[in-house]
Order: C-alpha cells, then structure tokens, then sequence
C-alpha cells in the first residue's frame, strides 16, 4: 500500500474518479449513495490537499519574475 501513497499521482486520481462517480450518481439518482459521498468528500479533498502540500515539488519560480507558473512570460520590472 506503501508503493501508492508515494508521490500524489494517487491522491489526485482517487478523488477525481471518486468526484466522477458522484456526479454520475447523481444524474442517476441514487439519493443514498449519493448523499454519503457528499459527507465523505471533505475529508478526501483535506486529504488530497495534504498530499499535494506535504509531497509536491515546487517550481523554482516565484512571483515577483513570473505571474503564471506554466508560462514563460517574464513580469515587467516595477517603475515605482
């Protein structure tokens, strides 16, 4: 189980196939499953959350040069 929780790959897929399967239940209605994935969802979003901050990696960018992470454009300098 170990081998799983390396990285946040998992994190981030469990609770997006989990999302999936609760809007799909939801045009579905299945009012009880649904509503017991509604009370479960905080806690793996806290959980997802978690992981992504304890496990990932940053950038090396900060935003003082660039104002988006995933693009190469360069601020321009502060005239003031």
């Amino acid at each position: 189980m170990n081998f799983f929780m390396k990285g946040i790959w998992f994190p981030v897929m469990f609770v997006t196939a989990f999302l999936t399967v609760y809007v799909v239940l939801s045009f579905l209605s299945f009012d009880r499953i649904v509503a017991t994935m509604f009370f479960i969802s905080p806690f793996l979003v806290i959980w997802m959350v978690y992981r992504v901050l304890k496990d990932g990696k940053p950038s090396g960018r900060n935003f003082s040069e660039y104002f988006y992470d995933d693009v190469d454009y360069r601020r321009l300098p502060d005239e003031s």
